[in-house]
């Protein structure tokens, strides 16, 4: 066997074995997700109106767990032929797509929502889910999959390992994400302190608080995927495309739930004491002094 071939098909292996390790992390951080906050949403979101956001929230909490499925069913098993593996590829990226997608949906509802649900917007929301968000979405869908090949190695029992790939597409696909998250906080944060800031009220902290989190660490994230990408750290490859995937899911449905917690616990009462410039709305369960929100 040509030495530059076995050393390919070693690095491969490694490599694969840190994707592994990756994907039992991923899958560990949503159960213990999930366990952790279960009471929770036991408590705030089970009982809440139906609404787009409650309908998310399930969503994406809860496929999260099947996405860690497609990741491992390309990840974990040996001998795949390359068709095979191609398939269970195929099938990872646009479930990871699918992932961010109902994320930045989630995140589009609350910045309009903390805008007061004004027009221009929502206009601004939807070109950002058309242009920046689409675009990312039909490169990584698209190009980025149709530049990955996989090939049939000497030995049999290996794990699927891409032979040919374009990074290069996925750093812009990630360049996309990143402007489309740092550009929707940054107006949560602008219309804060434009807006806002007389408002100090608990839902305020809440929204401004998560908010500046959620562009910070999804920035932070973005930016090692794209320099890992565009670097020749081969080693690193995809290594934190599943870290971001995972955590954008994790800290959306948070920020659904910490919401809803602090609608909750103020009341109905101390809400109407609270003057919030926007259209989200506070109902009472029936056989609750507590207040359920409906936005």
């Amino acid at each position: 066997m040509d030495a530059a071939l076995f050393q390919q098909i070693v690095d491969g292996v490694r490599w694969t074995r840190r994707l592994n390790c990756i994907g039992v992390a991923g899958l560990t951080l949503i159960l213990i997700d999930l366990i952790h906050t279960f009471p929770d949403e036991v408590r705030y979101m089970w009982p809440a109106p139906l609404s787009v956001p409650k309908v998310l929230f399930f969503v994406l909490r809860y496929y999260l767990i099947g996405h860690l499925g497609f990741v491992m069913a390309f990840d974990f098993p040996l001998g795949l032929s390359p068709e095979d593996c191609k398939v269970a590829f195929t099938r990872n990226i646009v479930s990871s797509a699918l992932c961010v997608v109902v994320s930045e949906w989630i995140l589009f509802i609350r910045v309009w929502a903390f805008s007061g649900r004004d027009r221009r917007m929502l206009a601004f929301l939807i070109f950002q889910a058309i242009l920046p968000l689409g675009a990312g979405l039909a490169t990584v869908l698209v190009l980025f999959d149709k530049s990955v090949t996989f090939v049939q190695f000497p030995f049999t029992d290996l794990p699927c390992m891409p032979a040919d790939i374009n990074d290069g597409y996925l750093s812009g696909a990630f360049a996309l994400v990143l402007w489309s998250v740092a550009s929707v906080n940054s107006i949560m944060i602008y219309l804060a302190f434009r807006r806002h800031q007389e408002f100090k009220t608990s839902l305020f902290q809440v929204f401004y608080r998560d908010g500046v989190f959620y562009m910070v660490l999804m920035s932070i994230l973005a930016l090692l995927n794209i320099i890992i990408n565009v670097s020749s750290a081969r080693s690193l490859k995809w290594a934190f495309t599943q870290i971001e995937v995972i955590s954008h899911g994790v800290l959306a449905t948070r920020m659904l739930l910490h919401l809803r917690q602090t609608a909750d616990k103020k009341g109905p009462v101390a809400l109407r004491n609270e003057r919030f410039p926007s259209t989200i709305q506070f109902s009472t369960r029936p056989g609750y002094n507590q207040s359920t929100w409906t936005s």
